[in-house]
């Protein structure tokens, strides 16, 4: 969807659900894979006031910080047509930011601190698994000259494969219950590519984030002043936001007596517990 402001986005709210569903069925008539889902929160990118809503006040303390982090970080960093940037970018600090909230609030040690990295080891895990079915789907893809009808019935093999073998596994790979779900979910390229549009490069600021010392106040600030950089450059020669990101990873690892990627050439993945 192209917006003012915005840019283009593979997303659109609705504050009527009918409205919302009606646009999904005029796309699915043209073959498109859609999801409709609710969300707890939105933010309008510091033109106006955020609403808060009374629901909210159910929320453990971790999950109303990170939600409530996200939305602002979308008011501190939006670049315009940008979406999975943006949405990783809210993603990440929101969650660090969570997490530096119940440190400092609960203590480091603390039941509700240790609840919390269970869950963002499963959240990891469930992005990972998620991730790694997008790319069988996407070799299926790139294999195949099939009709649809056929493409389509391998496709639904895969992933009910993916959803056998991933309930096999679950519980050797998972600490909580959170992502059992998934098994009986049913999955299409929609509801895939939320976890690619909010997660696929998580990893990157992560690793950017290791590398300033795990200080979220340095890594927003200094993320805020490349895309400011970048918003200098004339349109036509602005990198990927991301691709900058990781060409300041590279500037700080040369620099750096310790690698900060793996020899495989894979960003690092910082343990749970050194958000």
């Amino acid at each position: 969807f192209r917006l003012a402001v915005v840019g283009s986005v593979p997303y659109k709210g609705f504050y009527n659900p009918e409205d919302a569903r009606k646009l999904a069925r005029t796309l699915k008539t043209d073959d498109w894979d859609v999801v409709v889902r609710p969300v707890a929160a939105f933010s309008t990118l510091g033109y106006f006031k955020d609403p808060l809503y009374s629901f909210m006040v159910s929320y453990d303390d971790a999950r109303l910080a990170e939600l409530l982090i996200h939305e602002m970080s979308h008011a501190t960093v939006w670049v315009k047509g940008e979406s999975q940037f943006n949405e990783e970018f809210a993603t990440f600090v929101g969650r660090a930011g969570a997490l530096d909230y119940m440190r400092h609030h609960f203590g480091p040690q603390s039941v509700q601190v240790a609840d919390l990295l269970a869950r963002r080891h499963d959240a990891r895990r469930f992005r990972e698994d998620i991730l790694r079915l997008r790319d069988q789907l996407q070799a299926l893809y790139n294999s195949t000259t099939e009709e649809r009808e056929e493409l389509l019935s391998r496709k639904s093999a895969v992933i009910a494969t993916f959803q056998g073998e991933f309930d096999r596994t679950y519980h050797d790979r998972y600490l909580t219950d959170r992502y059992r779900f998934f098994v009986d979910a049913k999955i299409n390229n929609a509801w895939i590519d939320l976890y690619q549009t909010y997660g696929a490069g998580l990893h990157v600021f992560e690793t950017y984030h290791a590398a300033l010392g795990n200080d979220l106040h340095r890594t927003v600030e200094t993320i805020v002043a490349l895309m400011d950089s970048r918003d200098a450059l004339p349109r036509t020669e602005r990198p990927a936001p991301l691709e900058m990101l990781k060409m300041r990873i590279a500037e700080i690892e040369l620099r750096s007596p310790e690698p900060l990627s793996h020899p495989n050439g894979q960003y690092r993945i910082e343990d749970v517990s050194k958000d």
